[in-house]
This record gives structure tokens, C-alpha cells and sequence, in this order.
């Protein structure tokens, strides 16, 4: 079960909140090659757009399926990589398309750096302004689990 909000004025969004469950399956599990999981759920997404009238707000149930692979290296390197497929219940042709690949290379104890690489698709994205289908994103971040 999950719980998300973003905004993200590159997109021109003023608010994207989620909530939805999926199941989650482990294929494949071992010490040399990784985990290797598939999920499948469902969510319910309200979109609101920074020009709604032009581009109406939307309130849609989507369907959640994704990949996922990670890895743990011997020295406590970690890559993470996943791919998500959203499409609209009621529209098939309305979807998103979301991905990452990331390596967390461990500096001190619970305090990484982590260099990752996001690649995204809206088949319908807003038409109020030249928002692009993809979109590619590079980061490079710290991090402290705890």
C-alpha cells in the first residue's frame, strides 16, 4: 500500500497525489545475481494541472505494474533499477511510463552517495504548453538511512 504526492512545475503540475496496493513477487533471488521482483496493483491518481482550463483536472483509477532488480555488492555498493507501466483502467492508450537505475556507493556507516539516472513517458501529457513525452533526469545525491 502507498501514498504519494509530487509537484512539479517542469510538467506543469501543481499537484499529482496517489493512493493505491499492488502484490509484489520475488522471480528470483541469489547471492551472486540479485533479487528480481513483479508487482501488479491498482491506484487512484488526482492530477491538478497548473492551467486547468485548458487542461481539465483528472481524477482516473490506473493500473500499477512494474519490475524491479537490486543488487548488493561485496563492498556494500548497491544498484537499484526499476521499470513502471500506468495505464489509464478506461483508456489504455493513457499512460506513463517510469524507470530508474541508480548505484548507492556506501562513504561512511548509514551516509551514501547515490547517482542515479530517471527516464519518464506521458503518452498524454498537457497540451497547455510544450511539455515534452519524455523526459530524462541525471542526479547525483546523498543519502542517510536510518
Amino acid at each position: 500500500t502507498f501514498i504519494q504526492t509530487e509537484q512539479d512545475k517542469f510538467k506543469d503540475l501543481s499537484n499529482r497525489s496517489l493512493i493505491g496496493t499492488d502484490v509484489r513477487y520475488r522471480f528470483f533471488s541469489s547471492q551472486s545475481y540479485g533479487k528480481g521482483y513483479i508487482g501488479l496493483g491498482a491506484l487512484l491518481e488526482t492530477i491538478k494541472y497548473k492551467n486547468p482550463q485548458i487542461d481539465p483536472n483528472e481524477n482516473s483509477m490506473r493500473i500499477s505494474s512494474y519490475l524491479f532488480y537490486t543488487k548488493e555488492f561485496d563492498s556494500n555498493t548497491r544498484f537499484n533499477a526499476y521499470v513502471y507501466y500506468q495505464p489509464k483502467i478506461d483508456q489504455l492508450s493513457d499512460y506513463t511510463i517510469l524507470s530508474m537505475a541508480e548505484m548507492q556507493f556506501p562513504i561512511y556507516k548509514n551516509f551514501n552517495l547515490v547517482v542515479s539516472i530517471k527516464a519518464n513517458y506521458d503518452s498524454k501529457p498537457p497540451i497547455s504548453s510544450d511539455v515534452k513525452k519524455y523526459d530524462v533526469t541525471q542526479s547525483t545525491t546523498f543519502m542517510w538511512k536510518f
